[in-house]
């Protein structure tokens, strides 16, 4: 395998994790603002269920 394939496909990789750890980024915020602004009853939320959302969010981002 040449250099050149080498670097695309490990920029390839790169790019895709970080445009999957963007969306994610972009998730949580979105959650975090909805649950602000429309679901105040949420608002004192658990760590454990902070937690868990956290774990979804990181298992969605993964390649």
């Amino acid at each position: 395998m040449s250099k050149r394939v080498h670097r695309f496909r490990l920029f390839s990789k790169t790019a895709s994790l970080h445009i999957k750890s963007t969306s994610a980024l972009m998730l949580w915020r979105g959650l975090t603002q909805v649950t602000h602004i429309k679901l105040p009853l949420f608002v004192q939320t658990t760590h454990i269920g902070q937690c868990g959302l956290l774990h979804v969010l990181f298992i969605f981002s993964l390649p």
